[in-house]
C-alpha cells in the first residue's frame, strides 16, 4: 500500500510538473513592456542573496524559496525532496535484506529471494 501512495503522488506530480512546463508560453514580445528590468537585478537594500540562498538550498531543499516569500512552492520542495528520500531508503533497506556475506564482511551476492539480472557474459 505504501509504495502505491508513493507511486501515486510521483505520477501526480510528474504530470503536474508536464503540464506547467508545457501549458502556452508567454512570448517575451508580449510581456517585455510589463515588467521593469530593474526589479531583477539585485539593489542595495534587496533582502534576497544568492550566495544564502544557495547554501541553504544545499542543505535544506525548498529553504531558499521560503526564504523568497514563496511558502507554497518551497514546501512544495521540501516534500518531494522527503519522498524522494524515503523511496531511496526503503529500497536500500530491502536490498540489504538480501545481500550475502563472507566471514570478513566483503558482499559476495544475493539470496534466492531477490531478483538479480544475470551477468551479461560474451557479450
Amino acid at each position: 500500500m505504501k509504495r502505491f501512495v508513493f507511486i501515486t503522488l510521483i505520477a501526480i506530480a510528474s504530470a503536474v510538473s508536464a503540464h506547467a512546463q508545457f501549458s502556452n508560453p508567454a512570448r517575451y514580445n508580449d510581456l517585455k513592456h510589463e515588467f521593469s528590468a530593474k526589479n531583477y537585478v539585485q539593489q542595495v537594500n534587496d533582502p534576497y542573496n544568492k550566495t544564502w540562498s544557495e547554501v541553504l538550498s544545499f542543505f535544506v531543499p525548498g529553504s531558499s524559496q521560503i526564504m523568497m516569500r514563496e511558502p507554497v512552492r518551497g514546501l512544495i520542495f521540501l516534500g518531494a525532496s522527503y519522498i524522494c528520500e524515503e523511496v531511496v531508503r526503503d529500497s536500500a533497506a530491502e536490498l540489504i535484506k538480501h545481500v550475502v556475506t563472507d566471514a570478513d564482511g566483503v558482499i559476495t551476492g544475493f539470496d534466492g529471494d531477490a531478483k538479480v539480472t544475470p551477468s551479461l557474459r560474451g557479450v
